[in-house]
């Protein structure tokens, strides 16, 4: 919203954004009969203890359906529904999921988890040595199959990078934190998913490390990547899905495939950085409402043009 308001106003838009804002996040207090020094005690209340907000908004929203049912009435239920109550969903998600894993037992054992990239593995030996680059050669020599489809592990990465970073070059938002994430994401997926098939990859191990390579992805962020993918797979941390727009389905974790699970943190990473060093303790970061639908569709795109055919093509290889 911002950013077309800036491209239609320019300055004058972003002024207006920012006065929207400001109305829409006090919208509650103006429902409510409270003016004077009150009414600014309470805005300092949401403003300093964002929790409080919540009264607030419930509060409001009685007092209003109580009311005259008017233009600012219908203002004030639109504002109920596309700002605070997928806030309000995404925070008791949070909540439940916590309460879940402080009254958790001994975590499972990794048993569904497969062995995943580790200091000492041949791919992260190949990854430090002076690898070639000449990798487009490879590329075209892997790519003459009859049906179009991959014809190895390491065409398999290329092709599902490919198509990451299309959706990647035509959002609006997230593109570089797409494409800095995607690899540790794809290898993952690969890993899970050929362990799972019973597919040996090993003889690519040498082709994808120069692909890995040639993207300029330090061992170091691949194994800190790993290590947080492989506490989600073993079910010791629970996809945040801070950057999902929350319905019901998103409590059913139990039913989310391995793939999936990888997926849902991917995006996590993408949308707040800190994720990335203490997954489950990291601060929410705030974005505008259009932002976190945007990358929702995104991550939609992702999952059907990326993920699915990645994990069908490894299972037709099996």
């Amino acid at each position: 919203m911002k950013e077309k308001l800036m491209d239609k106003l320019g300055i004058a838009g972003l002024i207006l954004f920012y006065i929207i804002s400001l109305i829409v996040s006090f919208m509650p207090l103006l429902a409510l009969p409270i003016r004077g020094i009150l009414f600014f005690v309470f805005a300092a209340l949401m403003y300093f203890i964002p929790a409080t907000s919540v009264i607030f908004w419930i509060w409001g929203l009685i007092y209003v359906l109580g009311g005259k049912q008017d233009a600012f009435a219908i203002i004030y239920y639109v504002c109920f529904a596309i700002v605070f109550m997928p806030v309000f969903l995404d925070a008791s998600v949070r909540l439940y999921e916590k309460y879940c894993r402080q009254h958790q037992s001994e975590a499972p054992p990794v048993t569904q988890a497969p062995t995943t990239y580790t200091k000492g593995s041949p791919l992260v030996d190949q990854i430090n040595k002076n690898l070639k680059a000449n990798a487009e050669a490879l590329w075209s020599q892997n790519t003459s199959h009859v049906d179009g489809g991959p014809s190895s592990m390491a065409d398999l990465m290329r092709l599902s990078y490919t198509r990451l970073s299309n959706i990647a070059a035509d959002s609006d938002y997230f593109e570089d934190r797409l494409l800095e994430e995607a690899i540790p994401f794809l290898f993952e997926v690969m890993i899970t998913v050929s362990n799972t098939n019973q597919v040996n990859i090993d003889g690519d191990l040498d082709a994808i490390a120069d692909f890995i390579n040639e993207k300029g992805v330090p061992a170091s962020v691949l194994e800190n990547r790993a290590a947080l993918y492989n506490k989600i797979l073993a079910g010791i941390l629970v996809p945040r899905g801070e950057w999902f727009i929350g319905t019901r389905d998103y409590l059913n974790l139990e039913n989310n495939s391995l793939p999936v699970k990888l997926w849902r943190t991917y995006g996590d990473l993408v949308i707040n950085e800190s994720c990335a060093e203490d997954y489950e303790n990291a601060p929410t970061v705030s974005h505008d409402i259009a932002v976190r639908i945007k990358l929702a569709k995104i991550m939609s795109d992702i999952q059907a043009k990326v993920l699915n055919p990645m994990v069908r093509d490894i299972e037709l290889m099996r």
